[in-house]
């Protein structure tokens, strides 16, 4: 299940939904990073069915699309001194 926004200006481009073991996942391709101009994308799992997982990633496009959204990072800050 693949779902396409149309070309043109938009920010977030793809959506893809998928099944892994029993669950759903989501991936949505955001802008390019603005200073490596590599691919970004968020994923999100964990949803009982495949309708859910899209009407999440629906949801998260168009936050992201509004700027109201920050994609998920692994990065930690650590204190010094």
């Amino acid at each position: 299940m693949t779902t396409e926004s149309g070309k043109g200006g938009n920010a977030v481009g793809r959506i893809s939904v998928y099944q892994r073991g029993r669950k759903w996942w989501y991936r949505i391709e955001l802008e390019r990073h603005p200073l490596t101009d590599e691919r970004q994308y968020e994923y999100q799992g964990g949803f009982a069915a495949g309708e859910d997982a899209l009407t999440a990633a629906i949801k998260a496009r168009a936050e992201h699309q509004a700027d109201r959204r920050v994609k998920p990072t692994r990065l930690r800050t650590a204190r010094i001194g």
